[in-house]
Parts: C-alpha cells; sequence; structure tokens
C-alpha cells in the first residue's frame, strides 16, 4: 500500500510503513486547516493548487480523504471491477463513489 499527503501546492508528503493506525493519527494530526486556507489563498489569487487530502493507493484500489471544516471531509474511492451484464452498453470497468461526511 502506498500513502502521501498531497498539499495544496501538488506536493506529496510520502507516508513511510503506513498502517491504518498511521493513517488515521495523520487524520487527527494533521494541520489541514492551514492546508485549506493555503488552498484557497491559492484558488482566490488564481495559482495552481490541488485539493489536499490523505490518499491511499492498493492495487486498483484508491481512497482519498480530503478534510473540509468543522471535522467533515470529502471521501472518493475508486476501483476497477469486472464487467459482467452491462459491458455490451460502454460500461466503465471503474467504480466510483464519493461522500461528504
Amino acid at each position: 500500500m502506498e500513502v502521501w499527503i498531497q498539499q495544496y501546492d501538488c506536493s506529496l508528503k510520502v507516508v513511510s510503513e503506513p498502517s491504518v493506525e498511521k493513517c488515521l493519527e495523520l487524520l487527527r494530526s494533521h494541520d489541514w486547516e492551514s492546508e485549506l486556507s493555503s488552498y484557497e489563498q491559492a484558488l482566490e489569487g488564481g495559482r495552481d493548487r490541488c485539493p489536499p487530502g490523505l490518499q491511499l493507493i492498493d492495487g486498483d484500489r484508491v481512497l482519498q480523504v480530503m478534510p473540509v471544516r468543522a471535522g467533515r471531509a470529502h471521501y472518493s474511492y475508486s476501483c476497477d471491477h469486472p464487467l459482467r451484464l452491462l459491458a455490451f452498453l460502454g460500461a466503465s470497468k471503474t467504480l466510483n463513489a464519493w461522500d461528504v461526511g
């Protein structure tokens, strides 16, 4: 599994030896408020930017947790899945889901 923090300026901080506990601790301890403020300033200034968040990749599975204010976060999950019934209609092999919770 690969894990990193994506910062507002699109730079990455790779997490060495990732674990579930380490990822949860990063979500609690990283200065997301500062990242979000810097992201908003870059947005207002028309500069390049990326939504800050924690990215986890395990094979074809990708989970992005992008904290927003008031203890909430935007979650995005995608993975490849086998095509079955709807393949003849051009159904995608990629499943995408997101939520703000």
